[in-house]
C-alpha cells in the first residue's frame, strides 16, 4: 500500500474504495504517516548569516520536500544555536561563515524557555520536533567539500589554506607549522625552524 508520503508525490494516484471510504486500517495508517512526515529528526544545511555574539545562525535546509508532486525548499531556520565543543572552563571556538556546511538537530521539545534564560524551564509552546528548535552542528560536509589529505595516525588543527597547523601524531610527537616556519617536539628534543626573535626575559 501506497504510504500518505508517496500518495502525495503520485498525482496519478486513484484511492481505493476503503480509502474514500476511510476504514479503520487506512485511518491509522494515515495518522502515522502524516506523524512521519511532521516529525523533524535532523537535515543538512547551510549557514546564510552567523551573529558572534549571540552565536546563532540563520540557516537554509540543503534537503527538498515534495509537496504534492513539486521540489520546494524547506524555510530558512532563523536563531538557530550553534554548538561547538566546550566543557570544564574550556572551548573552542572556530569562525562560521556563509557557506559553511552544518547539521541540523531537531529537539524533542520547545527550546525557547531553555535557550533565552538557561536552566530548567517549562516549554513555551507544547510542540515536538519542530523546525524552529533546531541546533546547528558543523561537523558534517558533503562529498564536494571532503578534507584534503586526512591524517588517519594524529589529531589535526589546520585551516583549509594549508598555510597553518598543529598536529599530535602516534608517536607522542607534536609539529606546529604556520608562515613557513614549524615547532616540532619528539623523542625529547625541540626543533626549531624559520626566524627565531625572543623578546623578554630567557632563564
Amino acid at each position: 500500500m501506497l504510504n500518505l508520503h508517496m500518495r502525495c508525490f503520485d498525482k496519478s494516484y486513484k484511492p481505493t474504495i476503503n480509502e474514500r471510504n476511510g476504514s479503520e486500517k487506512e485511518i491509522f495508517n494515515v495518522f502515522a504517516d502524516k506523524n512521519k512526515i511532521d516529525m523533524r529528526c535532523c537535515v543538512p544545511g547551510e549557514i546564510v548569516t552567523f551573529d558572534p555574539s549571540k552565536q546563532t545562525a540563520t540557516i537554509q535546509p540543503l534537503i527538498r520536500e515534495m509537496m504534492k508532486g513539486e521540489w520546494i525548499d524547506i524555510p530558512r531556520l532563523v536563531d538557530v544555536p550553534v554548538g561547538m565543543p566546550r566543557g570544564g572552563g574550556y572551548f573552542i571556538a572556530y569562525p562560521i561563515k556563509p557557506g559553511d556546511e552544518v547539521l541540523v538537530v531537531f529537539g524533542d521539545m520547545c527550546i525557547d524557555g531553555w535557550w533565552q534564560n538557561g536552566g530548567i524551564q517549562n516549554q513555551a509552546e507544547f510542540r515536538r520536533h519542530d523546525l524552529s528548535d533546531g541546533f546547528a552542528l558543523p561537523i558534517i560536509w558533503s562529498q564536494p567539500n571532503v578534507i584534503a589529505d586526512y591524517p588517519t595516525d594524529r589529531i589535526r588543527i589546520k585551516n583549509e589554506d594549508g598555510t597553518a597547523s598543529i598536529e599530535l601524531s602516534d608517536d607522542d610527537s607534536i609539529v606546529l607549522e604556520a608562515g613557513g616556519a614549524s615547532i616540532t617536539i619528539a623523542n625529547g628534543t625541540i626543533t626549531l625552524a624559520g626566524n627565531i626573535e625572543l623578546a623578554g626575559n630567557v632563564n
